[in-house]
């Protein structure tokens, strides 16, 4: 659920290379308007490039590509349901360019319909096979419908085609991290670390496969570098702070969470990340008050955030109110059963735990993985809050083994069982002397 990417929910999709970017097609009695667009187009003025390009089609109304440049300008200005519509407006005035099927997949993406991105996607590869836009870009929707054997091989493809096509390495490089397939994430994120060694997620990326080969060392030189070439950024301090936290180095891990705190102290997304930490350490109240900032400062991983204020109010003895606060969010929201629904559920008391195990089974075996992975995070939390330890320490063992290290859940499951070994750890005592 959570996957921090720690890029990362998935950021918006970037939209395909301009449909119009080929070609020098005739305009016919448009030529002045639709060059108008285009420069203003190329001068970022999208709104007006939209008001040029409308003027155009009043001239000529059935010209495939005015509609597509009309479509890149609304994209641009994130008006992608409009932008849908002068595709297929495109594609039913000439349905043999894969150059319309392309940019409207690339909008579907960017409103979430991946199924009818794939659509558009492979119809533009019958047209044109070798075409490592598409190819891209199925990848990106195959990855966000968890179907990663495929995105794999689409992602191969397309850096086959086109070996600097970089986008599509550090893509790649992110989808084996999602499949534990570490030492060849290492190979991709090292490529694009030859290229630009001041690629600061490349140098994340990289720090995440060490992690999760138990290769510390190299995971926090990867996360200096990371920090000495986006000092400003509070992402690479967040990243090593949890490393430090893993290794029991308290000293270091607040100072990094601290510096993080500093940098991005109106950011959800670097506020979530600090409350998650303090809830990590057993400091249920701190974490209470950073998490509420948090949802005020309206972070992308809002949901996610839902759930840890949740659970961080069970610890600090407000279990009633954390559960009146999740059920009144589920009250209002339009989706009513995904998976957020059932471990919202079970944290509020209306799905037990064998029931909740049993909804995280999924057919799509990378989605289960990941469900699985989530679902023994919540249950052991839930359990452990509750003074259940026996039962708690094997669910955290068990989202730990799935190896879904590019998830929160994942992470603070390590943090607990940190928190359990050293709660079992018999205190020390004076030798007697002789």
């Amino acid at each position: 659920m959570a996957a921090m990417r720690i890029s990362s929910l998935l950021a918006i999709l970037v939209l395909a290379l301009p449909a119009a970017a080929q070609g020098v097609p005739d305009f016919g009695t448009a030529a002045a308007e639709v060059g108008d667009g285009v420069r203003k187009t190329r001068a970022r003025d999208y709104v007006g490039a939209e008001a040029a390009f409308d003027q155009a089609l009043e001239k000529e109304p059935a010209i495939a590509m005015i509609y597509a440049l009309r479509g890149d300008a609304r994209a641009r200005q994130r008006k992608f349901k409009e932008a849908v519509a002068d595709y297929g407006k495109a594609v039913e005035l000439d349905p043999k360019d894969a150059r319309w099927y392309r940019s409207r997949a690339s909008a579907r993406l960017n409103l979430g319909d991946a199924k009818g991105a794939i659509t558009d996607l492979d119809k533009a590869l019958e047209i044109a096979p070798k075409e490592t836009t598409a190819l891209a870009l199925r990848a990106q929707a195959r990855w966000s419908l968890h179907e990663y054997d495929t995105a794999l091989a689409d992602y191969d493809a397309a850096i086959a085609a086109n070996p600097q096509n970089y986008q599509a390495v550090i893509n790649r490089g992110n989808a084996r991290l999602a499949v534990a397939q570490f030492e060849p994430a290492i190979e991709d994120f090292s490529t694009i670390l030859g290229i630009n060694p001041d690629y600061a997620p490349a140098y994340n990326g990289r720090a995440s496969a060490h992690v999760a080969l138990g290769n510390t060392k190299e995971a926090l030189e990867d996360l200096e570098a990371a920090i000495w070439v986006a000092r400003e950024n509070p992402f690479g301090y967040m990243t090593r702070a949890r490393v430090h936290l893993a290794r029991g180095d308290l000293d270091k891990a607040r100072a990094d969470m601290k510096q993080a705190a500093e940098l991005g102290e109106k950011s959800g997304t670097t506020l979530f990340g600090v409350g998650r930490f303090q809830f990590d350490l057993g400091e249920a109240k701190q974490a209470v008050v950073t998490l509420q900032h948090a949802l005020a400062a309206e972070t992308p991983a809002q949901e996610y955030t839902r759930l840890f204020l949740c659970l961080a109010r069970m610890k600090a003895g407000e279990a009633a109110k954390g559960a009146a606060e999740l059920k009144a969010h589920l009250a209002q929201r339009e989706k009513k059963d995904d998976w957020f629904v059932k471990v919202a559920s079970f944290l509020t008391g209306s799905l037990d735990e064998a029931a909740f195990l049993k909804a995280a089974e999924n057919e799509n075996k990378h989605l289960q993985r990941e469900q699985l992975c989530e679902a023994s995070w919540y249950a052991g939390a839930k359990a452990w809050i509750g003074g259940d330890t026996a039962r708690a320490k094997p669910l955290f063992e068990q989202c730990v083994a799935a190896k879904v290290t590019q998830f929160i859940e994942h992470e603070s499951s390590l943090a607990a069982l940190r928190l359990i070994a050293a709660a079992n750890k018999p205190a020390k005592t004076d030798e007697k002397k002789n």
